[in-house]
């Protein structure tokens, strides 16, 4: 893990997810960055110098997967090469992240998540891997996915209200997003200042695909990494809904064992708690997809596994046939979606969230019960973007690191006591009202010795009057530096927690963008080290980039 020292003095660089104020080292990735005994050999964290051993089943079909990820290309408007499609049914391994279509991309992260797998696909060591980004589309948070955070207010795409009405939540890739073009970039050309990028920006989301949200975000997120040297080109969609001829028969083979996994389940979810961790699954819940694209939960039962169109309980045997049966009429929830996920794609590695990575630690006993190899796991980037003026701020502030940064926006200093050090004008204040009282003491004695009679008296009251007035103003220049100290504290917590959540859950991709410019990925890029959990601070676009691991002398990674 880089720290500090890189690079003496400098704001920016690469601080263990245990110094941050949104995790700290009680958190999971506070333990992996910081080598936790608790976590060390028992998590399954990817590892270059372990020999590869690519996610795999009975069900991987390579052939099929190659054709299935070239059509769906095809549709999203993001055509795979064809050396990648030669490649995935030739043996090649997958490096893959994954979130829900949401609008214009969503929030920060998921940009970092898209850079992270062309990062390690190419710098990790392996051998013809391909970055893949799985769109979960068949997901049913529309309420999550329909929104768009910018510049503090949120946009919507308007689609869908009727049907949540009716209390009836679709997949959200089977939202029609067609008619939202225009309200979207009129919201954007509101709330965008002028600047450099503005226009830049309106043309790349003019030019996306309005179809569907699933359409809107690979669009979106394709042209942001068009400017990444033309390694956008490399990452591949994966559409839920498309790929379901492949993952139904491996949801009906898991379906067939639920006592058996669900029990599992909670086995991973001891261990967790053993490491001082909250288990995130419950259950490994799946679903029942109508004609319309309406998901409902097939909930446990005592007798076995609620069928919703039916209104009884199956066992897990007649529900595995029903899937069979129907193989486009069912999806798995977030804990089977991992297993289904592995089974059918060769994964590598898997870059997630802090949420992702417990998913798949407590799922390792269900995949050795499943008898699928699973993937290893991997932290995506993480970061948070400043503009130079934070930076400056932060120095006024007294912080000289990037954790020094952090620090400031979890405690309001960057050490107990640092902010004024050196220039305490309270301080030099009472100095002179001391010196003040030893001078009148002093002029005193001259006078009663027979001196200076009638004039020193004079004198006395104009230089204590002088006095005063130095201290007063040095007390009002004081109360006015701790004010402005005070705002900018304020300002470098609203960047780096705004709402009190980190920047890249809280601000969205397009936000960044309209800030950073269309050189923001090659930014991210060059300072993301992807085999290296940490949370970077960086400046785009300023030359604050993190330099490699003990570099002397530059800006500190």
């Amino acid at each position: 893990m880089t720290g500090d020292g890189a690079g003496a003095g400098s704001l920016t660089g690469s601080v263990s997810f245990s110094l941050h104020p949104w995790f700290g080292p009680r958190s999971l990735l506070g333990m992996i960055s910081d080598s936790h005994p608790l976590v060390s050999g028992s998590f399954p964290l990817f590892d270059t110098e372990a020999p590869l051993a690519p996610s795999s089943s009975g069900f991987t079909d390579r052939k099929a997967l190659a054709g299935l990820l070239a059509a769906t290309g095809e549709r999203l408007g993001c055509p795979v090469e064809k050396g990648a499609v030669r490649s995935i049914a030739g043996g090649a391994s997958l490096v893959l992240a994954g979130h829900q279509p949401v609008l214009l991309g969503g929030p920060l992260y998921n940009l970092f998540k898209a850079l992270g797998t062309i990062l390690l696909a190419s710098r990790a060591g392996i051998a013809q891997a391909v970055p893949a980004f799985w769109i979960a589309s068949e997901d049913h948070d529309i309420l999550e996915t329909d929104r768009c955070s910018l510049f503090g207010r949120r946009i919507s795409s308007g689609a869908g209200p009727s049907r949540l009405e009716r209390g009836r939540i679709p997949q959200v890739g089977s939202v029609d997003t067609s008619g939202s073009r225009e309200p979207i970039l009129r919201s954007i050309s509101e709330l965008v200042p002028q600047n450099d990028f503005r226009q830049w920006l309106l043309d790349l989301v003019s030019e996306c695909d309005f179809r569907s949200f699933t359409s809107l975000f690979a669009t979106l997120l394709r042209g942001v990494l068009e400017s990444s040297g033309g390694r956008a080109r490399q990452l591949v969609f994966i559409d839920a809904i498309d790929i379901r001829p492949l993952t139904s028969p491996v949801l009906a083979s898991l379906v067939e064992m639920h006592p058996d996994l669900e029990r599992e389940l909670a086995r991973g979810g001891e261990a967790l708690r053993a490491a001082g961790l909250e288990p995130p699954l419950a259950d490994l819940g799946f679903f029942e997809v109508d004609d319309s694209g309406f998901r409902r939960l097939c909930e446990s039962r005592e007798r076995g596994l609620l069928l919703p169109s039916a209104r009884r309980a199956l066992s897990p045997e007649e529900m595995a046939c029903e899937i069979r049966e129907r193989p486009r009429s069912f999806s798995p929830g977030a804990g089977l979606r991992c297993l289904v996920q592995d089974a059918c794609v060769p994964v590598a590695a898997y870059l997630g969230g802090q949420a992702e990575l417990l998913y798949g630690w407590q799922l390792d006993p269900v995949y050795r019960a499943a008898g699928i190899g699973r993937s290893m796991l991997c932290p995506r980037p993480s970061a948070t973007l400043l503009e130079p003026s934070l930076l400056e701020k932060a120095r006024r502030c007294g912080a000289a690191s990037a954790s020094d940064l952090l620090a400031l926006a979890r405690d309001g200093a960057a050490e107990p006591g640092r902010m004024g050090r050196g220039d305490d004008r309270s301080g030099f204040a009472a100095g002179l009202l001391e010196a003040r009282a030893g001078l009148t003491e002093l002029l005193d004695s001259i006078e009663h010795s027979g001196l200076g009679q009638g004039w020193i008296g004079k004198r006395r009251g104009s230089l204590e009057h002088n006095i005063d007035y130095i201290v007063r103003r040095l007390e009002d220049e004081q109360r006015e530096k701790r004010g402005i100290a005070a705002r900018d504290v304020e300002s470098i917590r609203r960047a780096v927690l705004p709402g009190g959540s980190p920047q890249e859950r809280a601000t969205s991709v397009v936000e960044q963008l309209a800030r950073f410019g269309p050189g923001l990925p090659d930014d991210l890029m060059e300072a993301f080290l992807p085999l290296e959990p940490g949370h970077v601070v960086l400046s785009p676009g300023t030359g604050h980039r993190a330099a490699s691991p003990g570099t002397e002398g530059g800006d500190e990674h």
